[in-house]
């Protein structure tokens, strides 16, 4: 999935994975979205990595959905 995500958008590559993807990535990971999932998401959104923000006060509600 992610080699199609990277054809798709090669611009991917041009991120600074440890500054600007990892950090994306783990906060995917912390609302419950796998790997899998991610590629998918990236395969149908490409500018999902440099378009993502979880302000404090977003996180704070998405945390607080996840426990209904």
């Amino acid at each position: 999935m992610l080699r199609r995500a990277l054809v798709r958008n090669p611009s991917l590559l041009t991120y600074d994975f440890h500054n600007t993807m990892k950090p994306v990535i783990a906060l995917y990971e912390e609302i419950g979205i796998s790997g899998h999932d991610l590629s998918a998401m990236l395969i149908s959104r490409p500018t999902l990595i440099p378009t993502t923000s979880f302000k404090e006060e977003k996180m704070k509600h998405i945390k607080d959905d996840n426990k209904l």
